[in-house]
């Protein structure tokens, strides 16, 4: 028995060998975890790691100061948080929470978080201190202390690792002691290519997620990130500022890029559960809204770095959310009852936020700008394979769709909107706007606004898409919220607008030609916009072909596309021959318009416009019939011709001609128009009338060219040719002859000559005039009435005349000749005889051949009157002058007679005066005598007695001697009349110079003139009333008197 007992050696080999085997076993196990945490690093792992490098050193910490160095070969992660321990330096080596993360303050709650940091580096160095003792304290240094999982994947080599490292630890505990730890902990890994790319994007990340990170945790004071390898230094630290709204917190984040350019991120934010959970807001300031993008929205101190489910433009923390292992979401609702009430605390959290969120934006957002940056909602409510987790999503976005279609989000011309309002905004058809996401069709947005927003009330511009999308992606009450394309459609229809084309062209690529048929959309010509069916593609009608044509008839371009606009939608094609067909119908229309079969003519408007058109020719420089007429018209109708070339169109028969039988009309409306011109227009425009008949005559014309009044007589009147006859050489005076007989003129019966040869019939001997047949008429004709009519002298005449051509006279009128006496003394009647017995009494042959001149005259008559009225003017004047030399001749005598005695002198001159008074030593006084025989008011001084008047003020007299009551008799005899009776007839006027001074002066300007000037020329007389002669004749000779012998 007693060999059964182990001695006190072997039992305690045997304490041993248990106590390394239960060890190995315990590490056995960390083993296998960390060997199934390593394989599970996938490609977030890199970002992760970054923040477990945080957490673990934000747990270690009041208020941590991080500092991450990378170079090439090296990425090293240091803190100045607390040091390590025993406890802390094992369970880093096993991988296992320690008590610093077991109490309910730390955030990491499951060690194997810190394995994602292996995608750095399988080997941590780490350096630092380790705390040996709590009392006193003490610390020990850790160099270079190296944890090495390399053979993770070979688990007995990696034990054998492990329990190494871990008696590594318990050897830390002899090395020299120290009262205070090192400042920095480090952690260090080495690096190669691939490693370093995953750090540098990890950083990358870092540095992006910094302020949120530093926000959410109050325990990480700041953070340097020194990259040796792309020479950036950047420091972020952070400082609380108060804001002005109420329950607004905010963190400034500055951030400060190679110690030279130093910004501030401000992260405001709301928080609840005492400062446990914040949101962070998505803005710049506290009133203007700043995109958060490429954000985790959902943190655990750190961000939960997975696919995005709960997609708000919110960033939501909670230190009470649980969080997958994984840390890339929250735990949700999923078909496991082990995490169902987890998943249930984290909804009660989330809703909590979010309602003390949804409150704060009720009272707020109204304020913010800039809204649409945080309005989307792609938060993912389908295609999850836990039909708890959909149900847990979709409940999400209807609340938050509920909750934003309430919030005054869309802002448009200064006024805020909210989708649930009674007038709230509108937005695009999905199917648009999926159509306008696609990068080629964004230009139309600027085409479809103006026309959206002349409909409804819809965002600007610039958001209007992207408000499609949200509004879209909200799935909430489509219809209502939807502006129909349609209802865009019909006020294109009515308003056109400037970017018809492209709107037009946008219906086109979204599959909606339906709309060409329903609405009038597209425009013709004129930009009328018109139905597809009622528009054609002319396209052969070309701009200067369509702008004559537009001009006769609208009607028949009405149906004409837009040029610019054929491109939209495919039309019937109109050709050359459709145009001719309506430009023919559209003559006998106007014809039938102006009643053309009672003989109208076409309207001036229609006409002109139609000459135009004519004058269009496939050809230039054409020789055709049109080409030669349409000059001509233009001319006759005071327009200027302007041939226009207007090639064929290649697809056109060579022999289509559109003008013809409209041309056809336009001739004859011109021939209608002729025959009702006078004859002075005929005689101004015969040229013109000429090559106008010449050139209408026969082809085309030949059914009416005879029907009208073109053709002229030989005094322009107009006739229809058959009414006329050629002109056979008739001699003038038997022109002369038939118009005295008949009394109407030969010569509007005859062709005018350069007509001649312009009508076949008048090379037929009916339709002339000989000098024969025309004889032959007129000496029937005074036959007829028994040689009554003086004329037949004048032909008796002609056939007596001794010169060559009596014997073609004698011929013509032979029947005259041969009883010419007995004609001759049957013609005149016996008072006749008597005067003409008369005249040959004188025997002045030569005064009887001028009376017999006068008499021929026409205006025989008048000249006897004038001439007789001439005789008696002449008698007249004669008369008249013996009276005023009656009175002169007495007034001299006077004067002489009474003026003696002081030794004056009395003379008649003329010179713009009757008489001159002289004395030796004194001026002349002169005197002008008005006899007044008929008219009682007035007498009238000639210029120069004017002239003289004013010129010698004080030495010039007018005397009017009243003799209207004087016989005439006394005067024919020349009686002498005593002064005692003529005196009372005798008034004078001594200062009509001085009277007439001011009229002289006007008189003399007004005949003053430059060339350019309107002024008086020839000679006047000036009427002087009888209320200026107050002077009697012995008052005028006293005043005579004093003036020759003034001292007297």
């Amino acid at each position: 028995m007693a060999s059964n007992i182990l001695t006190s050696e072997q039992l305690k080999q045997n304490k041993e060998e248990a106590r390394k085997s239960e060890m190995r076993q315990n590490v056995k196990s960390h083993c296998t975890k960390i060997r199934d945490g390593i394989r599970k690093n996938g490609t977030t792992s890199a970002h992760r790691a970054i923040w477990e490098l945080f957490q673990n050193a934000g747990d270690l910490a009041d208020r941590a100061e991080i500092k991450m160095t990378l170079s090439d070969e090296t990425f090293v992660f240091a803190h100045k948080g607390k040091p390590f321990t025993y406890d802390s330096l094992c369970s880093l080596v096993k991988q296992v929470s320690s008590e610093e993360k077991e109490g309910y303050d730390t955030v990491g709650q499951y060690g194997t978080g810190f394995l994602t940091t292996h995608i750095f580096g399988l080997e941590i160095v780490l350096n630092g201190s380790m705390c040996i003792s709590n009392d006193p304290f003490v610390y020990v240094d850790v160099n270079n202390f190296v944890i090495d999982r390399k053979n993770f994947d070979n688990i007995p080599a990696f034990i054998e690792d492990m329990i190494a490292q871990i008696d590594g630890v318990t050897k830390l505990m002899d090395e020299a002691q120290h009262p205070a730890p090192r400042e920095w902990t480090e952690l260090s890994y080495g690096l190669n290519e691939d490693r370093l790319s995953k750090v540098q994007t990890a950083i990358d990340e870092s540095i992006k997620l910094m302020p949120y990170v530093l926000t959410f945790n109050d325990n990480i004071g700041s953070c340097i990130i020194e990259d040796k390898t792309r020479d950036l230094t950047i420091a972020f630290s952070k400082e609380v500022r108060s804001t002005s709204i109420n329950d607004l917190h905010l963190t400034r984040v500055w951030i400060d890029k190679n110690g030279v350019n130093r910004t501030a991120f401000d992260c405001y934010y709301l928080q609840l559960h005492g400062g446990e959970s914040r949101i962070i807001l998505p803005l710049g300031t506290e009133t203007t809204v700043r995109a958060i993008k490429d954000i985790p929205h959902l943190f655990v101190h750190f961000p939960l770095i997975g696919p995005e489910y709960f997609n708000v433009n919110f960033v939501f923390h909670s230190h009470r959310f649980t969080p997958e292992e994984s840390r890339d979401n929250i735990i949700v609702p999923k078909n496991n009852d082990a995490v169902k009430g987890i998943a249930e605390q984290n909804i009660r959290v989330l809703q909590e936020m979010t309602q003390h969120l949804w409150q704060f934006l009720e009272i707020h957002v109204a304020t913010w700008t800039g809204t649409i940056e945080m309005a989307a909602l792609p938060i993912k409510d389908s295609g999850y394979t836990e039909s708890e987790t959909e149900e847990f999503y979709k409940t999400i976005k209807q609340q938050w769709v509920g909750e934003f279609v309430k919030l005054k989000l869309i802002e448009i011309e200064g006024v805020r909107y909210a989708m649930d309002e009674e007038h709230h905004p509108l937005v695009l058809e999905s199917s648009l706007t999926d159509f306008l996401s696609e990068e080629e069709n964004k230009k139309y947005i600027s085409t479809l606004y103006p026309y959206a927003k002349g409909v409804a009330l819809i965002p600007c511009e610039s958001e209007l898409l992207i408000w499609s999308k949200i509004i879209e992606e909200w799935n909430y009450q489509q219809d209502s919220y939807r502006l129909p394309l349609e209802s865009i459609v019909e006020y294109v229809s009515m308003n056109k607008g400037e970017s018809l084309h492209n709107i037009l062209e946008m219906l086109v690529k979204t599959n909606h030609q339906e709309f060409f048929d329903q609405y009038a959309l597209l425009p013709n010509r004129e930009n009328v916009l018109k139905k597809r069916g009622e528009l054609r593609d002319a396209n052969s009608i070309t701009e200067d072909l369509y702008g004559l044509v537009v001009k006769l008839d609208h009607e028949i371009c009405d149906k004409f596309v837009n040029t610019a606009f054929k491109d939209i939608v495919e039309l019937s094609p109109y050709t050359r021959a459709d145009l001719r067909s309506e430009l023919n119908s559209s003559v006998d229309n106007e014809k039938s318009n102006v009643q053309w079969n009672e003989g109208n003519v076409l309207s001036k408007e229609y006409e002109r416009n139609l000459i135009e058109l004519c004058s269009a020719f496939v050809t230039q420089n054409g020789e055709s019939r049109r080409n030669r007429l349409m000059p001509v018209i233009c001319a006759l109708e005071g327009v200027e011709y302007c041939e226009k070339y207007i090639p064929a169109w290649p697809d056109d028969e060579k022999t289509l001609d559109i003008y013809r039988q409209i041309f056809i009309a336009l001739v004859e409306n011109q021939m209608r128009k002729i025959q009702n011109k006078a004859t002075e227009w005929v005689k101004a425009n015969l040229t013109l009338l000429r090559s106008f008949v010449d050139f209408a005559r026969g082809d085309d014309f030949k059914n009416f060219c005879t029907q009208y009044a073109i053709y002229p007589d030989m005094n322009y009147k107009l006739h229809v040719p058959h009414e006329l006859k050629r002109d056979m050489n008739v001699h003038e005076k038997l022109f002369d002859f038939y118009n005295r007989v008949f009394e109407e003129k030969l010569e509007d019966k005859c062709v005018h000559s350069v007509f001649a040869d312009y009508y076949d019939s008048f090379a037929k001997e009916e339709y002339q005039y000989t000098p024969q047949s025309v004889a032959k008429e007129i000496q029937n004709k005074l036959s007829n009435e028994n040689y009554n009519n003086v004329i037949v002298l004048d032909i008796i005449e002609l056939t007596e005349k001794e010169d060559s051509g009596k014997e073609e006279w004698r011929l013509w009128f032979n029947d005259i000749y041969k009883q010419r006496e007995s004609i001759r003394y049957n013609l005149g009647t016996p008072m006749e005889r008597a005067a003409i017995n008369r005249m040959m009494k004188r025997k002045n042959p030569r005064l009887l051949e001028k009376m017999a001149e006068v008499s021929e005259r026409t205006d025989a008559d008048d000249i006897v009157t004038q001439l007789q009225e001439i005789i008696k003017d002449g008698e007249d004047k004669a008369y008249n002058k013996m009276l005023g030399d009656f009175v002169e001749k007495h007034i001299q005598q006077y004067l002489k007679e009474t003026l003696f005695d002081i030794g004056v002198s009395v003379i008649n001159e003329q010179g713009g005066q009757d008489l001159i008074l002289s004395k030796e030593g004194y001026d002349d006084y002169f005197i002008e005598i008005k006899s007044r025989w008929v008219d009682k008011q007035s007498v009238t001084m000639t210029e120069a007695q004017f002239q003289k008047a004013v010129k010698n003020p004080g030495r010039y007299t007018l005397i009017s001697a009243q003799m209207w009551t004087f016989e005439r008799r006394r005067a024919e005899t020349n009686e002498r009349i005593e002064l005692a009776e003529f005196e009372p007839r005798i008034k004078a006027c001594n200062h009509i110079g001085t009277l007439e001074k001011d009229l002289f002066e006007r008189v003399t300007k007004a005949f003053e003139y430059e060339d350019s000037e309107i002024c008086a020329v020839g000679n006047y007389e000036i009427r002087v009333p009888q209320k200026v002669f107050s002077l009697s004749f012995t008052d005028l000779i006293n005043e005579l008197k004093a003036y020759f012998e003034p001292h007297l």
